[in-house]
């Protein structure tokens, strides 16, 4: 078992992505995350009146979303995704469909309730990996935290897992970009 409350960045270098290069998107990282956090400010100074979960919900659709969640390589995030699959498969679940959310996906706080919300983030080391799993039976408790471990053993950062089963339930959840999986 994983003590998560202790330091385990000290011995482990980040690799990160290329910060410069392009994405599919014509942009590179460095250039999504700026253009990311240039439009929750103009949405907090063009609307002053409304809530961080109004701006929220203006930006949604105007984010624009990196190839690889910020804080990872390439390789990292393909190696990830076979980690969870292959995790997922072992315990019979077959059906799998995967996302990432997130600030390693905007490159910003963008949980409206904290009050660094459309700030910056320039160290995603401690930040979660925040990834909502869409799956054809529930995954235990015991299954996440296991998978969790796991991962962090790997790629010392935490693991946040959300679990849909009923995928009627994505239409409720509140999902600010979304990076897609290959599980």
């Amino acid at each position: 078992m994983i003590n998560r409350t202790d330091d385990a960045q000290s011995d482990f270098t980040v690799k990160w992505a290329d910060d410069d290069t392009i994405q599919k998107n014509g942009m590179s990282q460095r250039e999504i995350q700026k253009a990311n956090v240039e439009l929750v400010a103009s949405l907090k100074k063009a609307h002053p009146g409304k809530s961080n979960k109004e701006i929220a919900d203006l930006a949604k659709d105007a984010l624009k979303i990196p190839d690889v969640p910020y804080g990872l390589t390439t390789e990292q995030f393909q190696k990830a995704q076979q980690l969870i699959k292959e995790f997922l498969q072992t315990k019979g679940v077959t059906v799998i469909e995967g996302f990432a959310t997130g600030s390693r996906v905007t490159g910003t706080t963008f949980n409206p309730k904290k009050s660094t919300f459309g700030e910056m983030i320039t160290d995603f080391s401690k930040r979660d990996f925040d990834i909502t799993l869409v799956t054809n039976q529930k995954i235990s408790r015991n299954q996440t935290k296991v998978l969790q471990d796991l991962y962090f053993e790997e790629f010392h950062h935490l693991l946040g897992i959300r679990n849909v089963v009923d995928t009627r339930q994505l239409e409720y959840l509140p999902i600010y970009g979304k990076i897609d999986m290959r599980l």
